[in-house]
């Protein structure tokens, strides 16, 4: 059944926010707007969460208005510049028209952008590698984060060759303002290019389904993809408004996979199993991995050698993790830790392995598989992936989560012991280019100790 919303607002709509836009636009004042409300809009103030400090000011610049990103960007480091002008570039148009603490929005770029500028902004020389950048300083500041992480994925999915035969499916498929049959979606899952697979595979779930019956996980596809690919729809396949209709349509779904997933409760015991024994490790220290089994897996002829690297993954250095790391690769990451291959290696733009730790809001000794497999732990929001599967780890002591969509391969290995705080998490992810790679540095987070864990 077609939700009556979605024919009725999906004219008139210059933005919307969804999982993309948490500050490219707020969904709640647009779609009043295009539903005959004020669409007027407050933007949170101080909103953002920053770690550590000296990224306040970058992640303020992300959640603000055009005219003060761009004031931000003017002097910003000069890795940091392509990107942020590529989100000046995409939230201008956005807010166009919209109302703003009652003013008005107009372009601050002359003639205002339109979704053809915008895509030739995100695929213009360097910033995918500039938004690759943001993505690794925003971590730990909420909006912030969510913000680099929608530009560089709509940046890698407006960079898709022009492909007729998909264009045609989507064009069939998004031409009315209603909301697409199964069927007519289904063969748009075929006809599309890898990277834009995930999208329509839960837009092909949400067609079939009320709202609320999204999987949270397909919410999140929807929403953060939405503008990408409608970018593309628009501009590469000539499909008018698609821009905006994907991004109502994402927003709606996001919308209904949150409201279905507060419906479920669930708790846990109030009194956890500690049965494991405590950590005893000392603070700031990790037994060192063994790099035998990642250099085992490695393919046959292959550059790549492993170190092993002894990390912290917190801000006071506490939680250190030992892990064998491919030797070269650079560190990055404001929150946890991430090692990515050098920009000339070939080896894909999304290739890493990142390091963390994590809580899921308890922060005390609990039972960790009952909570990470519960409505809002980690693990059950990684199996939540279109096809994804388990296993324990090597050694039994964790679980080894694996799924592919249109941006590669990922496997996010946890360990925890009940009587610890805080659980381990070590995610690779390989691209395409890389995939010969995947089952090496699976092995790597595998081997890797965190200390706070051992006993």
């Amino acid at each position: 059944m077609r939700p009556a919303p979605f024919r009725r607002c999906t004219r008139g709509i210059r933005g919307i926010r969804g999982i993309t836009g948490v500050a490219f636009l707020t969904t709640a004042a647009l779609t009043a707007s295009a539903c005959g409300g004020s669409g007027s809009i407050t933007p949170k103030k101080g909103a953002a969460r920053v770690a550590p400090s000296d990224n306040a000011a970058l992640c303020s610049a992300l959640v603000a208005l055009p005219q003060d990103l761009e004031a931000y960007a003017a002097s910003a480091p000069k890795d940091e510049r392509a990107g942020l002008g590529a989100i000046a570039t995409v939230r201008d148009l956005m807010l166009e028209g919209v109302t703003v603490d009652g003013e008005p929005q107009t372009s601050t770029q002359d003639p205002p952008p339109n979704v053809g500028t915008v895509r030739a902004a995100l695929t213009a020389p360097g910033v995918r590698s500039s938004l690759d950048h943001l993505v690794s300083a925003t971590k730990g500041c909420d909006e912030a984060s969510v913000v680099a992480e929608a530009a560089a994925s709509w940046a890698r999915l407006v960079a898709v060759p022009n492909d007729d035969d998909y264009c045609d499916a989507v064009r069939s498929a998004i031409v009315s303002d209603d909301r697409p049959a199964r069927d007519v979606v289904d063969s748009v899952v075929t006809a599309s290019p890898a990277a834009h697979r995930p999208f329509w595979k839960a837009i092909a779930q949400a067609a079939s389904e009320s709202f609320s019956d999204v999987s949270e996980a397909d919410g999140v596809v929807l929403a953060r993809d939405a503008g990408g690919v409608g970018l593309y729809a628009e501009d590469v396949c000539g499909v008018p408004d698609a821009f905006v209709k994907l991004q109502l349509f994402g927003a709606f779904a996001d919308i209904g996979s949150s409201l279905g997933a507060d419906e479920g409760e669930g708790g846990l015991d109030d009194d956890p199993s500690t049965s494991e024994p405590a950590p005893t490790h000392p603070n700031g220290t990790a037994p060192a991995a063994d790099p035998a089994a990642a250099t085992a897996a490695l393919p046959a002829g292959s550059p790549i050698t492993f170190e092993v690297a002894t990390i912290a993954v917190d801000d006071d250095g506490e939680e250190v993790v030992s892990i064998p790391l491919p030797k070269g690769w650079a560190p990055s990451g404001v929150i946890g830790y991430s090692s990515k291959p050098p920009d000339d290696s070939d080896l894909g733009f999304w290739t890493e392995i990142e390091v963390d730790s994590g809580c899921d809001g308890v922060c005390e000794a609990t039972d960790w598989p009952a909570r990470l497999r519960g409505p809002d732990g980690a693990m059950a929001a990684a199996l939540a992936n279109d096809g994804a599967t388990e296993r324990p780890t090597a050694d039994g002591a964790g679980v080894v989560v694996t799924h592919a969509d249109g941006f590669g391969r990922h496997a996010a290995v946890f360990r925890w012991n009940n009587a610890a705080s805080r659980y381990f998490r070590c995610t690779a992810t390989v691209d395409e280019e890389a995939d010969s790679l995947f089952d090496a540095l699976v092995a790597a987070c595998e081997s890797a100790r965190a200390g706070w864990l051992e006993p």
